[in-house]
């Protein structure tokens, strides 16, 4: 992959000069410098989460491990389970995300050996866009 500046990558446009990149400052055509925030990689990566959450009275410590990681229970399940706890009711109609998430997130790096490549402005635009539809939809259930 390219670490050349394009005028499609992250870095050109409306925030800064049209022919550099914003980040790094080199020009179109140059290589982004090497610690230009707009070269990015591919990492392994796992996230953990505290939180509490309802499950059956006589279910024990061992019954819900078995639950969650040895029967039909999806994972993607928990997906909600860190919505639903992050997210608190203020009315009937409408939610609103916690202040903060910290104090229950924990991250561990596996791998972090990618390869660098440049950023692409459209790229970074569909990504976005499409979380915020997603979240949009999950919400308004």
């Amino acid at each position: 992959m390219s670490n050349i500046v394009l005028p499609s990558d992250d870095g050109i446009g409306p925030n800064g000069p049209i022919d550099c990149c914003f980040y790094c400052r080199s020009k179109i055509g140059q290589p982004h410098k090497d610690d230009c925030v707009a070269l990015v990689k591919k990492v392994t990566i796992t996230y953990s989460y505290t939180l509490e959450v309802e499950v059956p009275a006589h279910w024990t410590a061992a019954g819900i491990e078995a639950h969650r990681l040895n029967s039909s229970w999806c994972a993607g399940n928990s997906l909600e389970e860190v919505l639903n706890y992050f997210l608190s009711w203020t009315n009937e109609e409408k939610r609103s995300v916690r202040d903060c998430c910290c104090g229950q997130f924990d991250c561990k790096v596996l791998e972090a050996n990618g390869e660098a490549y440049s950023r692409r402005a459209e790229d970074v635009r569909a990504a976005s866009e499409d979380f915020n539809d997603r979240l949009r939809f999950w919400v308004a259930q």
